[in-house]
């Protein structure tokens, strides 16, 4: 009698390799660039422009590709399969595929696709996404304004309070506790009671907050990991 000894052969498929994020173009993170300059090019199948943003070193810490008239949905599928991975995405329709060495975000807070290379983060604790911990801090700003104890309210800002050029508005809490309806008036204290909400910039990594009433503009800013108002600007009434 002849016997047989069957062998099982298992055939296991690859997982998908994800390819490191390290460039946008031509440029790559910390690469020296002196006089960093707006150049027309392909990235990820889309034509359009790119630049880098560099330190006071001449290193590139940010890179932004505007696509001009390419398609949002093409250029997600094109960067998922280069890098091997669903990205992470946010309510704004903004999405992130987080790298060891650096970042691509697709910001869809304009008419036109812009990607950028930035610096790896924590994922979906980045500003803009879901873990950032600005829900927590609006809702704390939102019931002290409700308050209306200026003590109360100082407290979500950070002193002195400047403006964008870097000139002091606002000096302290002591001064804040006179002023601050020149910033929030009872208009603007009612439409953040109401549905007035802050609008995320995933390119600068704040939230702004136009307040109507007094023609103001905040901007929040993290400051040692905790959300705070750091800079008050004036905005045109129209």
């Amino acid at each position: 009698m002849r016997s047989f000894v069957g062998i099982a052969i298992v055939i296991v498929a690859a997982a998908p390799v994800r390819a490191e994020v390290t460039k946008l173009g031509a440029f790559t993170l910390g690469q020296e660039v002196k006089k960093p300059a707006t150049v027309k090019t392909t990235v990820y199948g889309c034509t359009g422009e790119l630049r880098p943003q560099i330190n006071k070193a001449k290193k590139v810490v940010k890179v932004k590709f505007d696509g001009g008239k390419c398609k949002v949905g093409a250029i997600v599928a094109a960067i998922t399969k280069a890098h091997g991975g669903a990205p992470i995405a946010n309510a704004h329709g903004d999405k992130l595929w987080e790298g060891k060495t650096a970042s691509i975000i697709l910001d869809a807070g304009h008419s036109a696709p812009v990607v950028l290379l930035v610096p790896p983060g924590p994922g979906s604790k980045r500003t803009c996404f879901a873990d950032d911990g600005f829900a927590a801090f609006w809702s704390t700003f939102k019931a002290a304004v409700a308050t209306g104890n200026p003590a109360t309210i100082a407290a979500s800002f950070k002193f002195p309070l400047k403006d964008f050029e870097g000139k002091v508005k606002i000096k302290d809490a002591k001064a804040f506790a006179t002023q601050w309806t020149e910033v929030i008036d009872n208009d603007d204290a009612k439409e953040i009671a109401g549905d007035l909400e802050a609008t995320c910039r995933v390119d600068a990594d704040k939230y702004e907050l136009s307040l109507p009433g007094t023609y103001s503009e905040l901007t929040a800013t993290k400051v040692k990991r905790a959300w705070l108002w750091t800079s008050l600007d004036s905005v045109s009434p129209d």
